[in-house]
């Protein structure tokens, strides 16, 4: 089986294995939001994900319902995860997993999405710009 180089941490939430990179990530209903997730519960921008010193920092953006990490609510400053932690955004469940550094490619129920396909993704649903000699 051929391998490829796998992230140090994943994040499986609503079906999906999102690879993180040193992109912070942001989940939310926004549609321009790198994660997004359907669900009345979750906030338009609920959460900022991001690879700092190679462990993940969750930041909870202010979000109505909040953000769960193993139970406990976070608000406000950044907490780093230093192992597998089950979070929680509005009502769904996700879980932070530190992967291994080789993975086989056919590995995975779902797969793992690298986050510039999603930094795509997201770009190409942006509205075109407007004509710049139009007033």
């Amino acid at each position: 089986m051929e391998s490829e180089e796998q992230p140090a941490w994943e994040l499986e939430i609503d079906g999906r294995m999102i690879a993180l990179s040193r992109q912070p990530i942001v989940v939310g209903r926004d549609p321009l939001c790198d994660v997004h997730l359907e669900q009345e519960r979750v906030s338009w921008r609920h959460l900022r994900i991001e690879l700092v010193e190679d462990e993940p920092l969750l930041t909870d953006l202010g979000s109505t319902n909040g953000t769960l990490l193993d139970g406990r609510r976070i608000d406000g400053e950044p907490i780093a995860v230093s192992g597998d932690a089950e979070t929680q955004v509005g009502g769904v469940r996700g879980r932070l997993r530190e992967g291994s550094t080789q993975r086989s490619a056919s590995s995975g129920r779902f797969g793992t999405r690298r986050l510039d396909e999603l930094g795509r993704r997201r770009a190409a649903r942006l509205p075109a710009p407007k004509d710049a000699g139009r007033l």
